[in-house]
């Protein structure tokens, strides 16, 4: 089990969202599923154009 404050969770969760973003546009569709998979892990909302 990880211990972290919740200034690092929300560290992390903004890290998970900025590589989202930024592998979105070389994404297919299984790397497009797997990044949604990381985020719901994270709780981290990945918004979509």
């Amino acid at each position: 089990m990880i211990i972290m404050t919740e200034a690092e969770y929300a560290a992390v969760k903004a890290c998970i969202a900025v590589l989202s973003a930024s592998l979105l546009d070389a994404a297919g569709e299984k790397e497009l599923f797997q990044l949604q998979q990381a985020a719901k892990l994270w709780e981290t909302r990945l918004e979509l154009d």
